[in-house]
């Protein structure tokens, strides 16, 4: 898990954004779930501490 302090994907305003791997040139998906990569940004993470 990455935690940043600055927006990485202006595509969304989800807070946490999960990626997997996928095979480039035929395009299929590693389907091992040990290996994602989850990013936190938080500007975008809106909760309070009561949530």
């Amino acid at each position: 898990m990455t935690i940043t302090d600055f927006n990485m994907f202006n595509e969304t305003q989800d807070a946490v954004n999960k990626f997997v791997f996928k095979e480039e040139k035929k395009d299929f998906i590693y389907k091992r779930a040990e290996l994602k990569l989850i990013f936190l940004e938080l500007p975008k993470f809106q909760k309070k501490l009561e949530e």
